[in-house]
């Protein structure tokens, strides 16, 4: 079974480099690890979830479900998703670095929490 983990210390990696197309492949990388994370969590508890597009919103729909630490994961999983669409999708983000160390701070607390806290 693949380690989404791996995506993290990718894109922390990524996110180091000097050049745009680094920063926004670490973002997507951030919230693909994080998104991964939690959709096996869920799955693990015996949640039936779709296999199209609408499986990232069931997954952070089941995280702020809940109270504490979940609503968090749900709040960070949902910011990290916008932040992915705009760096592969916008071709004009002037504050590439500001978005990237954003997007890796909300994904190092998200999986923090998802480690520690949410089970």
């Amino acid at each position: 079974m693949f380690d989404w983990n791996q995506f993290f210390v990718l894109a922390q990696e990524l996110s180091l480099r000097d050049d745009d197309a680094s920063k926004r492949t670490a973002i997507s990388r951030a919230y693909y690890a994080v998104f991964h994370r939690a959709r096996r969590l869920v799955v693990m508890e015996g949640a039936q979830l779709s296999r199209h597009g609408l499986v990232h919103d069931e997954v952070w729909d089941i995280f702020d479900a809940c109270a504490g630490p979940r609503r968090t994961v749900a709040r960070l999983g949902r910011l990290l998703r916008a932040a992915r669409r705009s760096a592969d999708y916008q071709g004009g983000m002037d504050a590439i670095v500001r978005e990237t160390e954003q997007a890796m701070a909300r994904a190092q607390t998200a999986m923090t929490l998802l480690d520690t806290k949410v089970r």
